[in-house]
């Protein structure tokens, strides 16, 4: 912290504020990177080692531990960044867990026919389905997101094929082809059509 004091004026409210956040050792690391210092942890190393996944251990982060670290390092949440590596005070048990998306299904009820309506391109199976509100499944995947932050009653919205198809264009793609022009907001088949 010996060369912070080159931030001048902005040094110590950013310096108060990031510590207030819980991240002491980022937050010299950051002060420090903003200023160009030579002196402790840099903030462009916190970002590296974030963005490359260097763990204590030789762990990989998963994205959500990335964003918690470099955001403001412990930031209560048990990680901090000292010496060149995350080091983990808990929260690696916190970011990771909870219930796959086929364990949440049946623990939600799982997917249910409730008719089946006959099309010139054969028959339409509708049924009770799951659909990802807010964190899509690649959105999961692409980010290293825990399970329980995907797969929750606030996330995953119970829904049956047709409503399903309305607000999903990759679940209206396997349709079949004859109800298509039958399916939308004022169709035969829309959002309150009871099966």
């Amino acid at each position: 912290m010996a060369n912070v004091g080159r931030l001048g004026i902005a040094s110590k409210p950013v310096m108060n504020a990031l510590t207030v956040c819980g991240g002491y050792e980022s937050s010299v690391s950051i002060t420090e990177g903003i200023a160009g210092t030579t002196s402790g942890v840099h903030g462009s190393d916190l970002i590296q080692s974030g963005i490359t996944g260097n763990y204590q251990g030789g762990k990989k982060m998963s994205g959500a531990e990335r964003g918690l670290s470099i955001v403001g390092g412990s930031v209560g949440l048990g990680m901090s960044f000292v010496g060149g590596v995350f080091q983990d005070r808990g929260a690696t048990k916190w970011l990771q867990g909870g219930k796959t998306f086929s364990q949440y299904k049946a623990s939600a009820g799982g997917t249910k026919t409730l008719s089946f309506i006959q099309t010139e391109s054969g028959i339409q199976r509708i049924s009770e389905e799951f659909h990802h509100g807010i964190i899509t499944q690649e959105m999961q995947r692409t980010h290293q997101l825990p399970n329980w932050l995907a797969n929750n009653k606030v996330n995953v919205w119970k829904l049956n094929t047709i409503q399903h198809s309305l607000i999903d264009q990759s679940r209206y793609q396997f349709l079949r082809s004859a109800i298509k022009p039958d399916v939308s907001l004022f169709g035969k088949y829309n959002w309150f059509s009871r099966f």
